[in-house]
């Protein structure tokens, strides 16, 4: 199987800074979860920590074994955090909630 280093490295470093973001955005929330929200506020962030614990170790156990996957597996790593999301559309989202 012939393979691009510099591709291969984009790559890693692309799902890196993804994970990243993902893990920050639950850092966060954490801090976030105990201040008096509104019952409607608190129902999203506790979603979106669903969402992004899910995909984040989703993502580290993918990045793990990163060189023995396949080029789809590959793949389906990118579309984790989510195919057609811009970079930090999580943090944006969490923002959102928040009203930062």
């Amino acid at each position: 199987a012939s393979f691009n280093l510099a591709l291969i490295n984009h790559d890693l470093d692309f799902l890196t800074d993804q994970n990243t973001e993902m893990k920050q955005v639950l850092h966060r929330i954490n801090l976030l979860k105990d201040q008096s929200w509104s019952g409607d506020i608190r129902t999203k962030l506790q979603q979106l920590n669903s969402t992004l614990t899910t995909k984040s170790n989703s993502l580290t156990t993918g990045l793990d074994k990163y060189h023995k996957l396949s080029a789809d597996e590959r793949s389906k790593l990118r579309e984790l955090y989510g195919a057609k999301k811009a970079p930090m559309y999580y943090t944006r989202l969490l923002n959102s909630i928040i009203k930062k």
